[in-house]
C-alpha cells in the first residue's frame, strides 16, 4: 500500500514502531534516491534528521497524523 507522505505528517516504521515527522520533501529523487527528510527523536533524546527513500516512506511506513 502507497502513503503519499507530505510535509508536516507524523510516520511510523511498521516494522520498528519509529515515529518521525516529514519536515522536507524534495520534488526530484536526490542523492542516491533520498526524497523525503525526517526527524526523529533517539533513544538518547538527541534530535536527529535524516533522508530517506520514496520507496520506504511510502510502503514500509504509514501515516498516523
Amino acid at each position: 500500500m502507497m502513503n503519499m507522505a507530505k510535509v508536516g505528517d507524523l510516520i511510523l516504521d511498521r516494522e520498528h514502531g519509529d515515529i518521525g515527522l516529514v519536515v522536507e520533501e524534495s520534488r526530484a529523487e536526490g542523492w542516491k534516491g533520498l526524497r523525503y527528510r525526517v526527524l526523529h527523536v533517539a533513544a538518547d533524546g538527541r534530535r536527529i534528521t535524516g533522508w530517506f527513500s520514496k520507496e520506504y516512506v511510502e510502503t514500509e511506513c504509514e501515516v498516523v497524523g
